[in-house]
């Protein structure tokens, strides 16, 4: 496991990752994961494209409390035990796609989630192929496929300094979609064009030059 984690996030600079480039590093976990189920992969990829501290993951990893707040939990249905990062996400892992909603459910509903001083916005249940997520703030339960977590990108971004989720005004998921794709398409224009998006005005100017297109 920790060989194709080290692969995954090889590069990953998350002071520099632009909203393209999280659709990219997603693109890369959901093909590796749809080889092989891997809880821990999934658990420090997630997390190191979503700003993370290595140090973080890395002893959350190791079950150092200090830094992982989930509970031990026995339960036949878990491939893993709970991982969870102080002021981030709770992850569960499930064995079968079956249990994934279900667990959320009670995952959202216990101690261990909602415990003061952790201070947990998001609860992460996934299973092989599956993947359910609750947003504490918004209140919201978003359940998908793991080969649409890409078209996913903007749920968990409030975890990333700077970045604002995108929400569809009639909830679609063709306006979800859309989105995703043009984020896309924006970053690979700046790429072509050597234009960074994380600069205001260079992301204003590539902007202007898509719209002059329509």
């Amino acid at each position: 496991m920790v060989g194709s984690n080290e692969v995954l996030n090889k590069g990953i600079d998350m002071a520099k990752l632009s909203e393209g480039e999280i659709i990219d590093k997603l693109i890369e976990l959901k093909d590796s994961l749809s080889q092989k189920w891997e809880p821990e992969v999934f658990f420090s990829t997630l997390m190191t494209i979503y700003g993370t501290a290595q140090s973080s993951i890395s002893e959350a990893l190791k079950g150092n409390p200090a830094i992982n707040v989930a509970s031990d939990v026995e339960d036949p249905s878990l491939l893993h035990k709970d991982l969870a990062i102080k002021n981030r996400a709770y992850f569960r892992f499930l064995k079968e796609d079956t249990n994934v909603r279900e667990s959320l459910d009670l995952l959202v509903e216990s101690e261990a989630f909602n415990r003061q001083s952790s201070k947990l916005q998001f609860a992460i249940c996934a299973g092989p192929n599956l993947i359910s997520i609750f947003d504490k703030i918004d209140k919201t339960y978003n359940t998908f496929e793991l080969k649409e977590l890409p078209n996913n990108y903007n749920l968990l971004l409030p975890l990333t300094t700077g970045y604002k989720r995108f929400v569809a005004t009639d909830g679609t998921e063709a306006d979800v979609r859309a989105c995703t794709k043009l984020t896309k398409l924006l970053y690979d224009l700046a790429k072509l064009n050597n234009i960074d998006l994380l600069r205001e005005r260079e992301r204003e100017n590539i902007i202007l030059r898509v719209k002059a297109t329509l």
